[in-house]
This record gives structure tokens, C-alpha cells and sequence, in this order.
């Protein structure tokens, strides 16, 4: 008569003990040696059976619910578990499950990593947390990655939208979580069954940057120079100073957030001025941006009419020594100012300015923009624009092409002409 698998553990108090081991109260060993497979039955489980056994190559047991009541059913469950399990073994995957969150963590690690070896920017590491931490809200927490199914993401567009995301947003979040579960196939965490499927969606076009007219750029200005001449609290008004000329040097510069919070005092190499009538009569300050801050990798020569601002600047922060950030943060000169600073002090001075409520919404990138519009508007030409702007020709053409249309309007409609036969040519 062959011997029993059942093995009853003696629970003397209907499993209430908290000595170790009388938590479960039934288990059955399934007929494999390796991993030790077994079923069993604890005092918390309510008669429902779950399945454990141990993966030597990851030094951790598996364990799982296998929600059944019934031992022949839990037995075929466990024995086709267990099955699947040591094929991904064989096969490189990985058997012991792993959390979401743990799976970001992972993931994000993996992304400083690249960092570090200089193959993203420090700002692109910001955008894939961002994005990480919305696919966590989507999902129930501490979800197994295991019990991903690829039809879990089909409803994940109507759910950002529903929050208010814009259409382009969540095509790049899409994206990004596709790159996650991608690396997590790589990384044998996944089946590739397991790929993200998300809805069919048309062809999104990027939004149009939203840029400053003048009127609003002087009103900004002017509730900037009200907030630092009210301001009572010296800490305070010395962060207020500090925001006012990092608008104004971001407006007069072009360059992008991410560039100005990481450029340093050794990066200017020389204000001066030009002589001519048509020059700007504070000169320019010429700053080099070196490429391991740029977005585009590549290094740069920027122009600026903002000498001024500079100036004031290093007044403010006691004469700088040359590796110091050019807008530190006043309570760690070690830092940059971290980005919530001036989205902080950006809606306060649009509250401000009367411009809270304003749609579509300005926004700091607005700043380049506007820079770029005036320019163009000032005669100044694409390719000038693309060498310090840090961006190609033909995306200066694609972005501006409103200005380059009124710039056309403004010169075929012009009225005035020398030519008498020209202007007598048209009756009005």
C-alpha cells in the first residue's frame, strides 16, 4: 500500500497558537522533488487551499492562492503551477513574483544608471518618475506583476482623460510604459503575452506652445516688481528676486528650464558691448552651454541681452565662486533650486498679473517662446535662431510658422512704395 502525502500538523487550539509552524493546519507534498511543492491549508484561509514550494536559482519560496475548497482541484492547480514555473526557470524567466511598485523601483534604477553614464539627462529621469507614478495610481496597489494581464491597459486613455491629461500626454505616458514593459521582458520579469495593449487612438499631433503676447509679458513684469517690493520677509524677497530675473534672463536668453537651472558662473564667458545705434544698450553677455546640460547633447554658444540681470544676480548671491550654480538654491548653495520653486512662484506671480485663469495656460517653456517670436518678429533669421535656440531649422519652420505667415502678410500688404507706377497700379 503505497504511503499517504497527507500529513496533518497536531493543532492543539484550533490553529490560535502563535508557535511556529501551527498556522497551517493541513498540507498535501506534491510527487516532485525539486522545490518541494506542496498544498496546504492555514487557520487565516478559510478552507481554501494555496500552493508553496522553494526556487533555489532565486533563493526565495513561491507561494499562491489557488481560491479553491477542493483538495483534487487544488492538486491539479499546483501540479500545473508547478509545471509552469520550472519551464520558466529553464527558460531564463523568473518564478518568484514581484510588485509593481518594486518593478518601478527596479526600472528607475535602471534609469539613473543611464544617467550616470550620461545617455539620458537628469530631466528625462524626472519625466519617466512622473509617468511611473501615474501608472501606479491606475493600478491596484502592490499588484503582482505576475497577474498582469495585456488588457488591463485598454482603459487606461479614458482614465488619464478623465483627469483632465491632454491626448498628447498620454500618448507619450503610453509609451513610456510600454518602454517599462519592454525592459521587464528583457529582464525575464514578464511573458511576452504580458505586453501592454492599450486602444487604437489617431494620430496626435504635438500642441502648439503656448507663448506670451506682449501686453501679458509686461504685466508679468510688472507683478514680479510688485511681489519683490511688497514682500516684508527677507528670505522670501531674496527667492522673489531671484525668480524675477530668472524670467527675465529666460526671456531674453531662450533657453530652456532644464539649462537654466544647471549652467554655472564659469559658464558666461564674456558680457561686452556692440557699438551701433540699433544695439542694445546694456550689451550681451555670450554664455557657453556645455553639451552634459543641454537636451540635445550637443554644446552651445548662447547670446543674451541680459546683462543686467546677471549682474543683479551675482550681487545677490555675495560674488559667486565660478563652479557655483547661477540659480542656487539660497538654502543649499549645492543645489539647484528644485523645480517645484518656480512653479510655485510661477502661479503666484500669474495669480498676480491677472493671468491665472488665462486658456490655453502659460507655462514657463512659454518664456521660449516668446523669446523666439520677437525675434523672428525683429527680422532675425531661422538659422541664427536654430544655433542658440539649441534646435534644428526645420523645427524652428514647423513651430513659428504663424510668425513667418504674418511676417509674408505684413511684407506683401505693405501700402508705401517708391515706385509711383507700383503704387498707382492698384486703385484703393
Amino acid at each position: 500500500m503505497p504511503k499517504s502525502n497527507k500529513r496533518t500538523l497536531k493543532v492543539f487550539d484550533g490553529g490560535r497558537s502563535k508557535e511556529k509552524g501551527s498556522w497551517i493546519t493541513e498540507e498535501y507534498k506534491l510527487p516532485f522533488s525539486k522545490g518541494g511543492p506542496k498544498i496546504y491549508k492555514t487557520r487565516n484561509s478559510g478552507e481554501n487551499w494555496s500552493f508553496s514550494m522553494w526556487v533555489s536559482e532565486e533563493n526565495k519560496y513561491y507561494t499562491q492562492a489557488l481560491r479553491t475548497q477542493i483538495k483534487t482541484e487544488a492538486l491539479e492547480k499546483a501540479e500545473d503551477l508547478y509545471i509552469e514555473l520550472r519551464n520558466n526557470i529553464k527558460e531564463g524567466r523568473k518564478a518568484t513574483k514581484i510588485s509593481l511598485p518594486k518593478l518601478i523601483d527596479q526600472y528607475l534604477i535602471y534609469q539613473q544608471n543611464r544617467v550616470t553614464k550620461s545617455l539620458i539627462k537628469p530631466d528625462r529621469l524626472s519625466t519617466i518618475t512622473s509617468r511611473m507614478r501615474a501608472l501606479q495610481k491606475y493600478l491596484p496597489k502592490n499588484k503582482a506583476v505576475s497577474s498582469l494581464k495585456k488588457n488591463d491597459f485598454l482603459e487606461y486613455t479614458d482614465y488619464r482623460l478623465a483627469q483632465g491629461v491632454q491626448l498628447y500626454t498620454i500618448v507619450q505616458e503610453r509609451s513610456e510604459i510600454k518602454a517599462l514593459f519592454n525592459w521587464a521582458l528583457r529582464n525575464d520579469f514578464i511573458n511576452p503575452h504580458q505586453l501592454p495593449v492599450f486602444e487604437e487612438l489617431r494620430k496626435v499631433k504635438a500642441p502648439r506652445r503656448t507663448d506670451f503676447l506682449m501686453e501679458e509679458y509686461k504685466e508679468c513684469f510688472i507683478a514680479l516688481r510688485r511681489l519683490v517690493n511688497e514682500e516684508k520677509n527677507q528670505k522670501r524677497k531674496k527667492e522673489w528676486e531671484i525668480f524675477r530675473d530668472f524670467f527675465l534672463i529666460s526671456g531674453n536668453s531662450g533657453m530652456r528650464f532644464g539649462e537654466l537651472r544647471r549652467i554655472r558662473w564659469r559658464d558666461i564667458r564674456r558680457m561686452y558691448k556692440i557699438k551701433g545705434e540699433d544695439q542694445h544698450p546694456d550689451g550681451v553677455v555670450e554664455l557657453y552651454l556645455p553639451s552634459n546640460i543641454t537636451k540635445t547633447g550637443n554644446d552651445r554658444t548662447v547670446v543674451a541681452t541680459a546683462v543686467p540681470y546677471f549682474k543683479r544676480l551675482k550681487s545677490l548671491y555675495d560674488n559667486p565662486p565660478p563652479d557655483q550654480l547661477i540659480f542656487a538654491n539660497p538654502r543649499n548653495l549645492e543645489e539647484p533650486c528644485p523645480p517645484q520653486f518656480y512653479y510655485r512662484h510661477w502661479d503666484k506671480m500669474l495669480e498676480e498679473a491677472g493671468l491665472s485663469d488665462r486658456q490655453p495656460k502659460l507655462t514657463i517653456y512659454s518664456l521660449r517662446h516668446f523669446y523666439a517670436t520677437v525675434k523672428m518678429l525683429k527680422g532675425v533669421s531661422i538659422y541664427d535662431l536654430s544655433l542658440t535656440m539649441g534646435c534644428s531649422v526645420s523645427h524652428i519652420e514647423k513651430t513659428y510658422s504663424h510668425v513667418k505667415t504674418s511676417q509674408v502678410a505684413n511684407r506683401i500688404t505693405r501700402f508705401r512704395t517708391d515706385d509711383d507706377d507700383l503704387r498707382t497700379a492698384i486703385p484703393i
